[in-house]
């Protein structure tokens, strides 16, 4: 019994992990998808570049990039995109999208001209879903033997 209930806690815990991060993801790509197309567009600049230190020895670590931009309300808004080109440095100029009732939260550069921003969670979203139904597939087998 116990033997079991350990399998099954080893099991459907990454599971269940794995489909919260999957939503999380998901909804992100939505947001950015109606941001892009029902929200307001204003020119953005990057203002920093920061690169963070990973611990690991086989990955150079992050690059964040800091963007402001003004609403049409007037307000100067600043924001870290974590997902833009490489090629991106500080003084860069291009359109950012954002919700005008939350501007800082729903800000990005995605767009027609810059898909970083969509396609690093969208190929996350993908693996994540792919080894979720691995892990279901497993978690099936392993309920109904």
């Amino acid at each position: 019994m116990t033997e079991t209930l350990t399998t099954l806690a080893l099991l459907v815990l990454p599971t269940i992990g794995l489909a919260a991060l999957l939503a999380h993801l998901v909804r992100r790509l939505l947001r950015m998808r109606r941001v892009v197309v029902h929200g307001e567009a204003a020119e953005a600049e990057c203002v920093e570049v920061r690169d963070i230190a990973s611990n690991s020895t086989d990955m150079d670590g992050s690059r964040y990039h800091i963007f402001a931009f003004v609403t049409r309300e007037g307000h100067r808004v600043t924001y870290t995109e974590d997902a833009a080109a490489p090629y991106t440095r500080v003084g860069y100029r291009t359109i950012v999208h954002y919700d005008p009732a939350d501007p800082r939260r729903t800000a990005t550069i995605a767009g027609r001209d810059d898909l970083a921003p969509v396609l690093v969670p969208g190929c996350a979203a993908l693996g994540v879903a792919a080894v979720l139904a691995v892990l279901v597939w497993i978690d099936l087998s392993v309920l109904f033997q």
